[in-house]
C-alpha cells in the first residue's frame, strides 16, 4: 500500500488538476448542501446538475447548425460555464421562490430533473462528439479538469466562504424559522435569490468539471452528516467541507490502489461516511 503513495507522487503533475477540481468542488457542493437539505429540497442537486448538463448540450448542439462557429463555439469554456450557470440560477430561483407557497417542492424538483436528462440527450444526438460530453458528464469524470477549472473552482469557493462567515446567523435563522426571520427583516425573496446564485453558480461550475453524480452526492451527503453530529451551527459549513474532503483525499489513493474511477469511488465514501455517522448516532440514543 505504501507503493501507491509512490505512484500518486510520480503521477501528480498529470492528475494534479483533477486533484485540486475534486477538492475545490467537494468542498463548495459541501456548503450549499446546507442549503439544500435545510430547505429539505434533497432532490434540487441533481435537478439542477440535469438542467445545468442540458444547457451544455444546447451548446454542443450548435456544431451541427453552425459549421464555421462549432468549433469556438462549442468548445468555449467561458460561454458553457456562463449558460450552465446562468441557467442553474434560473430554476433555482423558481422552485425555491415562486412555487414556496403551494406544496409541489418535491414533484417540481422531480419535472426539472426529467426535463434536463431527456433534453441533454435529445438536443446532441445527432452530434456524435456532443454525444460523447453528455455521456462524460453524465457517467462523472474528472479526466479533463485544466488549470482554468481549478482557478473558476478556487474563486467560487472563496466567495461562497466569504458569504456563510458574513451571512451565517442569517442564513441558519432562515433555514430553521423562515417565519421568524421575516418578523425580524430578512426578506424571503432576497434571501432565496442569493441561496439560488449559491447554488446555481456552484453546480453549474462544478457539473462540467465533476459530472452529475459527484454533483448530486455531495450536494447533499455532507450536511446530512453534520447535522447528526450536532455541532455548533457556526461551524456547520466548515464540518461539512471537512468531511467531503476528506472523502476526496481517500477516494484520490484508493482510485490509484484498486484502479477504479475517482468521482464515483468518493460518492461511495461519501456513503459509507453517512451510514458510519448514522449508526453511530443511533447506538448514542
Amino acid at each position: 500500500m505504501i507503493e501507491t503513495f509512490g505512484e500518486i507522487i510520480n503521477t501528480w503533475q498529470m492528475f494534479q488538476h483533477s486533484y485540486y477540481a475534486g477538492l475545490l468542488s467537494a468542498a463548495s457542493l459541501a456548503l450549499i448542501s446546507l442549503i439544500i437539505v435545510g430547505k429539505r429540497r434533497d432532490f434540487l442537486g441533481a435537478s439542477l446538475s440535469q438542467v445545468s448538463l442540458m444547457s451544455i448540450a444546447l451548446i454542443l448542439s450548435l456544431e451541427s447548425y453552425l459549421v464555421h462557429l462549432s468549433i469556438e463555439l462549442t468548445e468555449s469554456l467561458f460561454l458553457q460555464y456562463f449558460l450552465s450557470i446562468f441557467v442553474s440560477i434560473g430554476f433555482a430561483y423558481f422552485i425555491l421562490e415562486f412555487f414556496q407557497p403551494k406544496k409541489l417542492h418535491s414533484h417540481l424538483s422531480v419535472v426539472v430533473y426529467l426535463l434536463g436528462a431527456c433534453s441533454s440527450v435529445l438536443l446532441v444526438v445527432n452530434s456524435p462528439h456532443g454525444t460523447e460530453e453528455i455521456h462524460q458528464l453524465n457517467s462523472s469524470s474528472l479526466i479533463g479538469a485544466n488549470y482554468y477549472d481549478v482557478i473558476v473552482l478556487s474563486i467560487v469557493l472563496i466567495c461562497s466562504l466569504i458569504y456563510f462567515e458574513r451571512n451565517y446567523k442569517k442564513l441558519y435563522l432562515f433555514l430553521l424559522d423562515s417565519e421568524m426571520a421575516s418578523t425580524i427583516g430578512i426578506s424571503s425573496k432576497k434571501t432565496h435569490l442569493e441561496f439560488s446564485i449559491l447554488i446555481g453558480t456552484i453546480i453549474g461550475v462544478s457539473l462540467k468539471v465533476v459530472g452529475f453524480l459527484f454533483c448530486f452526492a455531495f450536494s447533499v451527503l455532507p450536511a446530512l452528516c453534520v447535522i447528526q453530529l450536532r455541532t455548533s451551527m457556526k461551524s456547520f459549513h466548515w464540518f461539512a467541507m471537512a468531511l467531503a474532503s476528506l472523502c476526496v483525499l481517500i477516494s484520490f489513493y484508493f482510485s490509484m490502489y484498486w484502479d477504479m474511477p475517482l468521482t464515483q469511488l468518493a460518492v461511495l465514501f461519501a456513503l459509507l461516511q453517512y451510514f458510519f455517522i448514522s449508526i453511530l448516532q443511533m447506538q448514542k440514543t
